[in-house]
């Protein structure tokens, strides 16, 4: 009895100890739900949410879980199940996941519409494998290794534009050390509301075999993919309307450390029963033995590290595909119109190595590009032959015979080479030379931003290695007899450049380029060696030198064709010149400004910095005059509307105004004689760089002691040829006392005439503005000395370049004598001398102007002489009774 009541006592204490173990095992994962539920619910982060969580010993359950991107992705799951090991959760053990199941998942991405004053986006391209992309990391991300049994995924992925794809994916025996087997069906439907519609199927079956580090060791695939595109009689108009194009495809492939062996590779496109578009043919198997490591390191001849049995033919290929089946979602609008590539190889085992040789050279015909709107197309024909090889030390690629041709001529012809080798150090080597014709590529109208040439051709070529850590450029160019229409005259007529590049690391480039070049204005040459640091994580350092004999500014300023186009009157966010600091130093022995207008020994220096880019120490030889400049370009983000602002000043000693005036006007005498020195000063704020001409503001003043000023050196020669006649012929009618004091009067004119050649002063002094319309507003001339006084005022320009002024000048002078000058007596006698004296004693004399240009310039002097003379002859014809 005692023996029975102890068996039932303690059948009572497992009892209860076991209830409450199990109230407790309930308690805890209820807890445990609700903690979960708690904290999903309590998330503020939008993009994740569920609507309930069911935890029971060894599995979870998931209802309604939604995650979402900022990019536009968006997943529901429906039910997700996770059942696992609870044991294998304690500290210390590997997760162990026995499945992991979900059925109708859906996937879908939708398109933002675009920002304000953008244009709409495209349709969007998207893989259907990146739908599940973050499914498959999910069990994999875990920082111990996770063993999965099981898993099995089926849903589908949508998009707005692009369609929708089924997919469904099932793995075996995920097991890291372990084989597992994955199996992924893909079936993709793209229906867009225009244009080509597809529709295709695919099924990739992958047995996976890991390593002790849980990392895959080898794969064995199989791939089987079809499509049909249909909707492209429109895009292709040589097919008949509804020709539905197929793709077949299908690889078997054995990978893993020490080998590669393809089973079967096939692939077809092809356009009705019999048109095949593209065909790819393995005729046998391929396989290839790597060497283990120590093997590889062990310096083993090239034909140990390539194994295998292989031989003969290996592998078919051909192409007759239209060009615009290449790009078949691109807009309808695209510029390629018909056309068609075509070409066919074949690879060979040949020596231990894949031989690749052409069957049918490569070529591209009846292709018309369009290169804008309302631009009709252009025919264009190519072709090239390609051949390679494939061996244990790399692979090699050779372009023969390559040529671009359109109705207008052939624009280019070359040939190249690309060799890739495999073993340390990895590297690369291209070479490569070409000839481009400069009056065929002229007449491309996709290329209608181009000078006109009528002549000119340029030859290019080079070779670019890399090694290891370093990398070795050298490429040469030669240009000859480029010539035409609009072709610049101080740009090169002929050429010879040579380039070399070396690249270290840690990132630097060492760049050292010299060119050679004639044109009209005579050889010149320039040379430049630099280095460009490229640390990682700050802005690149740039420290260059150019030196030159003779190098024209336009040269310098090719350098801004390589910043990006953009419209100049929409404010940069930031400068052009981020991301670079740094200086560039300059000398030339003869720097040429513009047409006509040379500095000699010119050098300077400009600084890169984060906001600013400044020029300082620049000199140079003008005409025996000393020129400086300094000055500087600012980004302020402070300023939205105008970031960039421009200030500078240049000052110039001892210019010789004869050597000035004799390259704006050689032909004629100089207006102002001496020696001047003068200081200039520019401002401009604007949105862009190119803006800032549109902007430019300055001021301009000129000085001299002791020259000569010659305001009749525009008079017309006939002018004096008629003074000297109308003397004689005059006096001979008029006789007697009349004659004689015309006579008078004629020889004060011609006296004038002479005396207004060339007027000795003391002192000049020219001041001007340059307002926003590129016009020189005179602001102050002055001419003095003890007996004359010049002044001036009125307009030049405006500005179109350092010589050329477009409009006509617009400059009045007054002219005031002292009694002692030699001219005072003259000007009296015919009329031209005021009587109401200054306070210096000088009598206001006749105003004349001054128009054309600097180049071409004039004066109305003649005018006033002659009206004068006119006046006084009234005078001197009329009887003596009118005359009181």
């Amino acid at each position: 009895m005692r023996c029975l009541l102890k068996v039932v006592a303690a059948i009572t204490v497992c009892a209860v100890l076991l209830s409450g173990l199990v109230a407790v095992l309930w308690f805890h994962s209820g807890l445990q739900t609700w903690a979960v539920q708690k904290v999903l619910a309590s998330s503020e982060d939008p993009r994740l949410s569920v609507e309930a969580v069911r935890l029971r010993w060894g599995q979870v359950a998931v209802t309604g879980l939604e995650a979402s991107s900022d990019e536009g992705w968006a997943m529901r799951f429906p039910a997700l199940t996770i059942e696992f090991s609870p044991t294998s959760l304690l500290p210390g053990r590997r997760p162990v996941l026995h499945s992991i199941a979900a059925d109708d998942i859906r996937g879908r991405r939708s398109v933002p519409p675009p920002s304000p004053g953008q244009p709409p986006s495209g349709p969007a391209r998207v893989s259907p494998l990146e739908a599940i992309g973050g499914i498959l990391a999910l069990p994999f991300t875990a920082e111990l290794p996770v063993e999965l049994h099981h898993l099995q995924l089926a849903g589908t992925h949508e998009c707005d534009l692009s369609g929708a794809s089924r997919f469904h994916l099932r793995a075996d025996d995920w097991l890291p050390g372990q084989a597992g087997t994955l199996t992924l069906e893909v079936n993709v439907l793209h229906q867009p509301d225009s244009g080509p519609r597809w529709q295709g199927d695919s099924r990739i079956q992958a047995s996976i075999t890991w390593d002790g580090a849980g990392r895959v060791a080898g794969i064995v695939l199989a791939l089987r993919a079809e499509a049909e595109f249909a909707g492209l009689d429109a895009t292709l108009p040589t097919l008949d309307p509804g020709t539905p194009v197929r793709l077949r495809t299908n690889l078997d492939l054995d990978l893993a450390k020490d080998h590669l062996r393809i089973e079967s590779l096939a692939f077809d496109l092809t356009a009705d029963a019999g048109t095949t578009l593209t065909a790819l043919r393995l005729l046998q198997p391929f396989s290839l033995q790597f060497p283990s490591g120590a093997e590889a390191g062990a310096g083993s001849p090239a034909a140990e590290l390539w194994h295998t049995n292989a031989s003969g033919p290996l592998l078919e290929t051909s192409i007759d595909l239209p060009v615009p089946l290449l790009v078949p979602f691109l807009p309808a609008s695209h510029h390629f119109h018909g056309g068609t590539l075509e070409g066919s190889w074949s690879a060979s085992w040949i020596d231990d190595r894949i031989q690749f040789t052409p069957a049918r050279a490569l070529r591209l015909h009846s292709l018309r590009i369009a290169p804008a709107e309302n631009v009709p197309p252009v025919l264009v024909e190519a072709g090239a032959g390609v051949t390679g090889f494939l061996s244990a030390e790399g692979a090699t690629l050779v372009l023969d015979a390559f040529h671009l041709d359109t109705p207008s001529g052939r624009i280019v012809e070359g040939k190249g080479r690309l060799t890739r080798g495999w073993r340390q150090p990895v590297g690369q080597e291209i070479e490569g030379e070409a000839r481009l014709s400069l009056p065929a590529l002229a007449s491309f109208a996709a290329f209608g931003d181009l000078p006109e040439f009528t002549a000119g051709t340029i030859s290019i070529g080079g070779t670019f290695d890399s090694r290891g850590d370093g990398v070795v450029g050298r490429f040469h160019a030669t240009g000859a007899g480029i010539d035409g229409p609009r072709h610049p005259p101080e740009a090169p007529h002929s050429f010879e450049a040579a380039l070399n590049l070396t690249q270290t690391r840690p990132l630097r480039w060492q760049i050292e380029s010299v060119n050679d070049w004639r044109s009209p204005d005579g050889p010149g040459d320039l040379t430049l060696r630099a280095s460009l640091d490229l640390p990682e994580g700050n802005p690149a350092s740039l420290g260059a030198e150019i030196s030159a004999r003779r190098l024209p500014l336009a040269i310098l300023l090719l350098a801004a064709a390589a910043l990006p186009e953009t419209d100049p009157s929409i404010p940069h966010a930031k400068p052009v010149w981020q991301g670079l600091v740094g200086q560039i130093r300059l000398h030339a022995d003869r720097l040429s400004l513009a047409d006509g207008i040379d500095l000699s020994d010119a050098s300077g220096r400009l600084q890169i910095r984060p906001d600013t880019v400044a020029l300082s120490e620049f000199r140079g030889d003008w005409g025996g005059a000393t020129v400086n400049a300094e000055g500087h370009l600012r980004f302020d983000p402070d300023r939205p509307l105008s970031p960039y602002v421009l200030d500078g000043h240049a000052r110039i000693h001892d210019i010789d105004t004869e050597t000035l005036f004799s390259q704006l006007a050689p032909d004629r005498r100089p207006l102002i004689e001496g020696s001047l020195r003068g200081r200039a000063t520019v401002q401009a704020e604007a949105p862009s760089p190119p803006a800032l001409a549109d902007t430019l503001q300055g001021r301009l003043v000129l000085e001299s002691g002791e020259g000569v000023f010659r305001p009749g050196a525009a008079l017309d020669p006939r002018l004096r040829q008629g003074l000297g006649l109308g003397l004689g012929i005059v006096g001979g009618l008029l006789g007697g006392d009349r004659s004689a004091g015309l006579t008078r009067a004629l020889q004060a004119v011609e006296d004038l005439v002479v005396f207004f050649d060339e007027i000795p002063f003391e002192a000049f002094h020219f001041d001007a503005t340059l307002s926003s319309d590129h016009s020189l507003q005179l602001d102050r001339f002055e001419i003095r000395d003890r007996h004359h006084a010049f002044s001036g005022r009125g307009q030049i320009g405006p500005l179109v370049s350092l010589t050329e002024w477009q409009g006509p000048l617009d400059l009045r002078f007054s002219a005031a004598f002292h009694p002692q000058s030699p001219a005072a007596a003259r000007l009296e006698s015919i009329g031209l001398l005021r009587t109401n004296p200054d306070a210096a004693g000088f009598r206001p004399g006749p105003e004349f102007r001054l128009g054309g240009t600097l180049a071409n310039w004039n004066t109305n002097w003649g005018e006033v002489l002659g009206q004068a003379l006119t006046t006084n002859l009234g005078r001197r014809l009329l009887p003596q009774d009118q005359d009181n």
